[in-house]
C-alpha cells in the first residue's frame, strides 16, 4: 500500500498538496510484486504488462482490488475493452493529461503508477504527434513506388493483399506494401527518419509515412520544432510538467528474477489461465459476428502472457494439458527477458535523458523487503515533502550520465550482408563484435589483401578471434 502510506505521510504536509490520488493504479502492497507508483518507475514490471485500463484481466494486471482502490482515489482502472482497438499510448495521453491538469487544478498531488515505461514518456513530454483527421484525403499526398523500386518486391504482392483485417484497419493503403517498399518510401519523404529507423521496424516506418500523410511535412520536421521549442536535443520536446520527480524502484537482478518467477506462479495459481480462456472466446465470438477471421498477430495478443499461452489456448481441451507447464515456463523466460529491456529503457531514456528538460531520478532499493520503510518509504516521503516545499532534498539524485547509445548514426555493414545500423552505439558494438572481425577475416583472406591501418585498429585481435574460429567452427557462411 505504498501510495496509500505516501498519501497518509503528507496528510501532515500543511498547505495545499495534502490529498494524493493515483493515475492508473497498480497493486503496491507487496515490494516483491508491484511496479511501484511514479512519478515512479519500477524495476520489476506487472508480470503480463496489460494496460491497467483494461475492464476484466484482473489476474492478469494484478489489478488493485476494491478495498485498496478505496483507501485513496485511483483513476483509468477498467475504463477500456481489452478487444478495442483504440488502446494506443496516443489514446491515453488524451485521456491521462485532463485528469492530472484537473488534480493539479484543485491542488491535489497526482501519482503516474507504472509500469509501460513508453505511456509514462507520454505524459512527462511533449513528443507524440497528433493525427488532423485529414482521412482519406491526406493519403493522396504520399508518393508511389517507381517501377525500378518495386521490380525486387512486386512478386510477394498477392500475399501482402491478403493481409487480416486488423492490420490493413491500422496500416491504411500500407498494409499491401512489404518492409523495403515502405522503408523506400520513407526514404523519398522523409530521409531523415529513415535514417534514425531500421528497414525491419515496419511499425515505425509505417508511423512516419502516415504522419508525412496527415500533416504534409517530414515527421523528423515535427521532432525538430519540438526539440527546438523545448530546448530537448535528442529524444524529446519540453517537459511538461517541470517539478515533477521519479522514483526507480531498483532491485538486485538474481531478485527480482526469483520475484518474477513468482509472481507468474501466483497469477497460474489465482485464475491466469481461466482468464486468457475467456479473452480468447471472447475474441473468437466477437469475430464472428463482424464475419471476420482470428488474427493473433495484433493488439492484445502479441502482449507477454497471451503469445506464451496462444499454442496451449487453441489446442483441443484434451489436449491443452501437454503444453502447461511449457507455457508457464515460457511466461516466466518471457517476463524476465522484458524487465532487463525496461531496465534499460529506464536508464536511456529518463536517467542519461539529453537535455535540460529532465527531471531528477531518485533510485530507492527494493531488493530487502524487511528494510522497506528505511530504504523506500522514508526516502521517498522526504523526496516529495521537499519538492512540495520547494526545497532540495538530503536524498541525491542519480547521476546523468552521457550515453552513445541514442546518436544515430546510420551505417550499412557489407562485410556482414548488408546489416543495417541505426545508432552509433550499436555500430561501435557491432565492429568489435566475434561476428564482425571473423567476417572481415574470412574476406580478407578470401581476396588475399592486407588490412590497411583503419581496419587494423578496427578489427584488433583479428588473429585472435580466427583462431577461435577455427578452434571451434563457429562460422557460418
Amino acid at each position: 500500500m505504498f501510495v496509500e502510506k505516501l498519501r497518509s505521510a503528507l496528510a501532515t504536509e500543511t498547505g495545499r498538496w495534502n490529498v494524493v490520488h493515483s493515475i492508473l493504479g497498480v497493486r503496491t502492497d507487496q515490494a516483491p510484486s508491484t511496479n511501484p507508483p511514479l512519478r515512479c518507475l519500477s524495476s520489476g514490471p506487472s508480470a503480463l504488462f496489460f494496460p491497467l485500463m483494461y475492464q476484466g484481466l484482473d489476474v492478469i494486471t494484478n489489478k488493485v482490488t476494491a478495498a485498496e482502490q478505496a483507501l485513496c482515489p485511483h483513476h483509468l482502472i477498467s475504463v477500456l475493452s481489452p478487444l478495442s482497438s483504440n488502446n494506443t499510448v496516443t489514446h491515453f495521453r488524451s485521456v491521462a493529461l485532463p485528469i492530472i491538469d484537473r488534480l493539479l487544478g484543485e491542488s491535489k498531488l497526482p501519482i503516474i503508477v507504472g509500469g509501460t515505461n513508453y505511456y509514462i514518456e507520454a505524459l512527462l513530454w511533449n513528443f507524440l504527434i497528433d493525427k488532423e483527421g485529414k482521412g482519406q484525403e491526406a493519403s493522396l499526398k504520399a508518393p508511389v513506388l517507381s517501377s525500378e523500386d518495386e521490380s525486387e518486391n512486386m512478386e510477394n504482392e498477392d500475399c501482402l493483399r491478403k493481409q487480416k483485417w486488423a492490420k490493413r484497419e491500422k496500416e491504411g493503403k500500407y498494409a499491401d506494401y512489404d518492409s523495403n517498399q515502405l522503408y523506400t518510401l520513407l526514404q523519398k519523404v522523409d530521409p531523415d527518419s529513415a535514417k534514425r529507423l531500421h528497414p525491419k521496424n515496419r511499425r515505425k516506418v509505417v508511423r512516419a509515412l502516415q504522419v508525412y500523410d496527415e500533416h504534409g511535412i517530414p515527421m523528423s520536421d515535427i521532432h525538430q520544432a519540438q526539440h527546438k521549442n523545448g530546448n530537448t536535443p535528442g529524444l524529446s520536446g519540453s517537459l511538461r510538467y517541470p517539478h515533477c520527480c521519479i522514483f526507480w524502484m531498483e532491485c538486485e537482478q538474481r531478485v527480482l528474477d526469483e520475484r518474477l518467477d513468482k509472481r507468474v506462479d501466483e497469477m497460474v495459481a489465482n485464475g491466469l489461465v481461466s482468464e486468457l480462456c475467456q479473452l480468447q472466446s471472447d475474441y473468437l465470438e466477437s469475430v464472428k459476428m463482424q464475419g471476420g477471421e482470428p488474427d493473433y498477430t495484433l493488439g492484445i495478443f502479441q502482449s507477454i502472457g497471451f503469445k506464451e499461452f496462444h499454442d496451449y489456448l487453441t489446442l483441443p481441451a484434451d489436449q491443452k494439458e501437454l503444453l502447461l507447464d511449457k507455457s508457464v515456463q515460457a511466461l516466466k523466460l518471457a517476463t524476465r527477458q522484458y524487465a532487463r529491456r525496461q531496465l534499460k529503457w529506464i536508464k536511456n531514456r529518463f536517467v542519461h535523458r539529453p537535455g535540460t528538460q529532465v527531471p531528477s531520478v531518485y533510485a530507492l532499493d527494493t531488493t530487502d523487503p524487511s528494510q522497506w520503510d528505511e530504504k523506500v518509504f522514508k526516502p521517498a516521503v522526504e523526496v516529495v515533502k521537499a519538492a512540495l516545499r520547494g526545497e532540495k532534498p538530503s536524498v541525491q539524485p542519480l547521476t546523468p550520465v552521457t550515453d552513445k547509445s541514442t546518436v544515430h548514426v546510420h551505417n550499412i555493414c557489407e562485410v556482414c550482408g548488408g546489416r543495417v545500423f541505426v545508432t552509433l552505439h550499436e555500430w561501435q558494438e557491432h565492429l568489435q563484435s566475434k561476428r564482425h572481425k571473423k567476417m572481415m577475416w574470412r574476406k580478407k583472406e578470401r581476396e588475399g589483401t592486407q588490412f590497411t591501418s583503419q581496419e587494423n585498429v578496427t578489427v584488433k585481435s583479428l588473429a585472435a578471434a580466427n583462431d577461435v574460429w577455427r578452434d571451434t567452427q563457429e562460422y557460418k557462411s
